[in-house]
């Protein structure tokens, strides 16, 4: 959307032949000013891995990959973007349970 910012990147994965797991960590730089929306793909032979959101700041996040199938070793890109909230989308504080109209 115009006027909002994002980020993107790529980032190539390897997972050796035993190595079921891994952990990457990926900075926003400078951070948003407020907590972003995050999304990320493996391409490639990066298919056989899954991948979760374990945490995200306005200033990076942390995704958790997974091996569904053992196999040798792989090496596979990981796809990434994040992308600033727009105020209007971000629940204030009258959207709290119990709030009154």
């Amino acid at each position: 959307d115009q006027g909002q910012r994002y980020i993107s990147g790529r980032i190539l994965v390897s997972l050796a032949a035993e190595q079921s797991t891994q952990t990457l960590s990926i900075a926003f730089s400078p951070p948003f000013a407020g907590q972003p929306e995050v999304d990320f793909e493996c391409e490639g032979p990066g298919d056989g891995v899954s991948v979760h959101l374990i945490h995200s700041t306005p200033a990076g996040m942390r995704l958790g990959l997974r091996r569904t199938s053992s196999s040798g070793g792989i090496d596979f890109p990981l796809q990434w973007y994040a992308a600033e909230v727009e105020l209007s989308e971000v629940p204030g504080p009258s959207a709290s349970a119990g709030a009154l109209p």
